[in-house]
């Protein structure tokens, strides 16, 4: 059995998700995804996750690394602005949307998921 045959592979179903909302209380964290609509502002929230305090931070490891191995990849990420992260999003720069279609057209190969296991003790 290889290490990944624990994990489940039904079809699941990607959304696309440009805004995000973080709360928490003291047994869990719930973090919104959703979508915002740059013109109008509007914002539609597609799916909630909830998880445990330990989860939680155990999803920003798994994020952490993953931008990393990005970065890694494919040269880093620039910084949203600190004074208006929205307003980043919102505002992205001119060439955003020739670089978006360009990098359609030339897909790159995935590099492995960063999973928990990744974190796991040897």
């Amino acid at each position: 059995m290889s290490s990944d045959d624990s994990v489940s592979h039904r079809a699941i179903t990607a959304e696309y998700a440009n805004y995000f909302e973080v709360g928490h209380n003291a047994f869990e964290f719930l973090i919104d995804f959703g979508q915002i609509d740059p013109k109008s502002g509007d914002i539609n929230i597609n799916s909630r996750l909830a998880v445990g305090p330990t989860h939680a931070k155990l999803f920003s490891r798994l994020m952490e690394g993953a931008v990393a191995q990005f970065e890694e990849q494919f040269g880093e990420i620039p910084d949203v602005r600190d004074d208006d992260p929205l307003g980043t999003v919102l505002d992205p720069s001119p060439d955003f949307e020739r670089r978006a279609i360009d990098a359609r057209r030339h897909p790159v190969a995935v590099s492995r998921p960063v999973t928990t296991k990744d974190f796991q003790k040897r």
